[in-house]
């Protein structure tokens, strides 16, 4: 088996792009969701007759918005330790080179 250091790289590589995009796509969920319980918060009139109904929406959306951005913080956490493994591949291409000289 021959030594490939250009595949290795290629595999940092590869992992920092998923990173990236998993940190877009939940970055993107976030808003999306943001976007909907703010919709159902201007949908409900200020002042309407059943208080509670309000107040539930209201907890809804708040809620819901919550869960945007916990969605968006569990990405960014996986995409650190995503990083992390792309860094400790090109350590090990490192490595490589200076004990080959």
């Amino acid at each position: 088996m021959q030594y490939d250091e250009g595949w290795i790289v290629a595999y940092a590589m590869a992992l920092e792009q998923k990173a990236k995009a998993l940190v877009s796509r939940a970055w993107m969920t976030a808003i999306i969701i943001g976007a909907i319980a703010l919709l159902a918060l201007i949908s409900v009139p200020l002042g309407a007759q059943d208080a509670q109904r309000n107040s539930f929406i209201f907890f809804v959306a708040l809620g819901t918005i919550g869960l945007g951005f916990f969605l968006a913080n569990r990405a960014e956490a996986k995409a650190a330790m995503i990083r992390l493994q792309a860094h400790q591949a090109l350590c090990q291409v490192q490595i490589e080179r200076n004990t080959r000289k």
